[in-house]
Parts: structure tokens; sequence; C-alpha cells
């Protein structure tokens, strides 16, 4: 069984029962990610998270039971109240039963408090985001005691709204009479592409050297991010010069082979959601070996755009994630690979994307070499 030793935890719910026996009950997983209502902290399209809260009991486990999905990629990982990852057991790092699953969980050593998450992506079966196994169930071991502590199955919330309010975004179309060409902080011509350290370099790198913001730490990862993920940013914005396309091009790995797993989604920085994203199994890749992903609102849809997201019409600003999961020992081209101060494109070569702004007259005219020279 392979266990990460971490913060001591125990969730919220439990810790009642624990104290008082009989009078609580819990719920292994009792929140879901859900393409509307949950679709925040830049989420992955094809995944599917499953979230529990814990408060700190020093002392305490987290014991995790399941069986293997049928799915690319599980994890388990642990954050703090800041959305920060604390500690992760991927799939390969748990210790199969000889029936089918596999136990593996958490042991702790002081309080602290946040989420507990479970991540599954690309499920082998239609319609089932889980696999088609059960979602794994969790009890708890506290200090002292050797019994373990159940916490049972409930249907997670909230329930499915079946893209009600995404597919208005992906359909609309910025209003013609709205404004374009703000000088946005983090907003370049061409767009700046960067390696994702902390969502405070977000927010803190764009704006101009200064006793007070430099002063303050950066953090490690955060926002609910993975840590066998490594993502590259990109802000964009409207344009007021006829250039209403965004041109993204990269050399794409193999997946699985040099990464697991690797998408590009558009999303919106204030909001946190994801409009849509486009997975490795997705991808039209040419000849040569490259994506092009073409970003816009529908009516500027290029015809010859085979891998295309919508903007979302409703936003002013983009931000495109592009993810490298898991990437092989001798892929050295990975995100992962690209250490803080370095340019990611230095270490990336022709893996790193190529991003301009462009008119759906170029692009239809030329493709993106003609956006791109």
């Amino acid at each position: 069984m392979r266990r990460r030793q971490l913060l001591g935890l125990v969730t919220g719910l439990a810790l009642a029962a624990v104290l008082f026996p009989g009078t609580a009950s819990a719920c292994s997983w009792p929140t879901k990610s859900d393409l509307d209502t949950l679709n925040v902290a830049f989420p992955d399209e094809a995944a599917t998270y499953w979230v529990t809260r814990y408060t700190g009991v020093p002392g305490a486990e987290i014991v995790i039971r399941g069986r293997y999905p049928d799915a690319r990629y599980f994890s388990f990982h642990i954050y703090d109240e800041a959305l920060r990852p604390i500690a992760s057991v991927a799939d390969f790092e748990t210790t199969p039963d000889g029936s089918g699953g596999y136990t593996t969980g958490f042991t702790f050593e002081a309080p602290a408090s946040g989420a507990l998450i479970y991540r599954v992506y690309v499920s082998g079966v239609p319609g089932d985001p889980a696999g088609g196994v059960p979602l794994p169930d969790i009890s708890l071991k506290v200090s002292g005691r050797e019994e373990e502590l159940p916490l049972g199955q409930c249907e997670p919330l909230p329930p499915s709204t079946g893209g009600a309010v995404n597919q208005p975004i992906k359909d609309a179309n910025y209003p013609a009479q709205a404004p374009r060409g703000f000088n946005v902080a983090g907003i370049t011509d061409p767009p700046t592409t960067e390696r994702f350290y902390g969502f405070d370099r977000l927010v803190l790198n764009p704006i101009p050297p200064n006793p007070v913001t430099d002063a303050i730490p950066r953090s490690s990862g955060g926002f609910w991010s993975n840590q066998h993920i490594a993502y590259l940013t990109t802000r964009f914005g409207r344009r007021d010069d006829g250039r209403e396309l965004l041109v993204y091009r990269f050399r794409a790995p193999t997946a699985p082979g040099q990464v697991r797993y690797w998408s590009v989604c558009q999303n919106e920085l204030a909001t946190q959601r994801y409009v849509e994203c486009l997975a490795d199994y997705e991808a039209a890749v040419d000849d040569a070996g490259f994506v092009t992903v073409v970003i816009s609102d529908p009516e500027d849809r290029p015809a010859n755009a085979i891998n295309w997201l919508p903007w979302g019409g409703a936003y002013y600003d983009g931000l495109v994630i592009y993810r490298h999961m898991l990437p092989a020992a001798d892929f050295a081209e990975a995100i992962q690979n690209v250490p803080e101060g370095t340019p990611a494109s230095d270490v990336m070569g022709e893996y790193f994307p190529q991003v301009r702004y462009c008119s759906k007259e170029t692009f239809e005219a030329g493709g993106a070499a003609a956006c791109l020279s």
C-alpha cells in the first residue's frame, strides 16, 4: 500500500462521528465538478473531479480503497486552504490487491484543513466519468484506535445541468458595439506564453517592478493544480484592428507516449471557467506533426480551421492553458522540464506554441503560416 505522510487530517463530518458515534453521517465524495455550476479553478473538460473537505486532527489516517477505473489516469490530491497541493498519489503509485482493487491513503502529523480531490481523466466508459467502477471508499483511523470509520457513499452534488449555462457562452458572439483593444496588464501583442508556477505569478508578474509587490513571496502551485501536470498559460484579449482570431500552433507530443495526456483549454481569468478544451485524442495533427488551434467567436470561425475552440462571447479576455501530464523520462521538451526563470521556448523547442492574433481573411487565405510569419 502506498501512503503519503503529511499533515494530520480528518474530514469534518467524520470528526463528528468520532466524537459523537451514531449522530453524524458523512459521504466519501459529497461534491463533484460540473460543466456549469462548479466550472471553476480552471478544470479540464476531459476530467471529472470529486471533492471532500477535511479539518485537521493530529495522528489521523485517511484510508482509500477502490477499484481501478477504465480511464487514462486517476489520482488523489490533498490541498491546503490556499488551494495549494500538499501531497498526491497517482494511479501508478498504488499497489494492486490481486482482485482488481487497491488501497492507498494519507497519514498525517499536524493540524490543517482543506480539500481532498479524486480525479479521473478520459474515462473509457461512455456516459460514466468514473470509468465503470464505483467511487472509492474513504475510511478514517484516529490515533490510538485500530478500527476504521467508513464514510459511506452518496450521490455527489450538484446534479448535472447539461450545459445550460456553458452552451450559451460557447454559442455567443462578442457584442459588436462593445469596446475592444483595452490595455490590460498581462495581455501583450503578440501574446506572452509562460510556464505556470503559481497563480500569484499571473496576478503579480505583469505589474512593473516596485518595492511593494516585489517583496510578496511567491507560492508553489495553487488553484487546485495537479502535481502530475505542468501548465503553460497565455493571456489574450479582444482586438480593435480586425485580428479577431487567436492562432496557437505547436508540435504535438505523442499521448500516451511522450506524455500520458495533453490538452489545450480556452478559459476566462476572472471566472476561472473553461469554455471548451481540445484533448490529445480529439486533435487533428498535420503531416508535419503539428497541431494548430484557432480560438474565435462562432461568427469569426475560418472555414479551414479544423481544431477550433469558441472564445466565449461573454468574455473580453481569454486564458489558454496547455497541459502536459506525466512525461516520459526521455521527453526533454516537456513543460515539467522548464525551470523558473528560463524561457519555456528555450527548453521546449518546437513543442512550445507559436501564438499570434490574426484575421479570419488571412487565415482562410493562407492558414497558420500566413498568421505566424
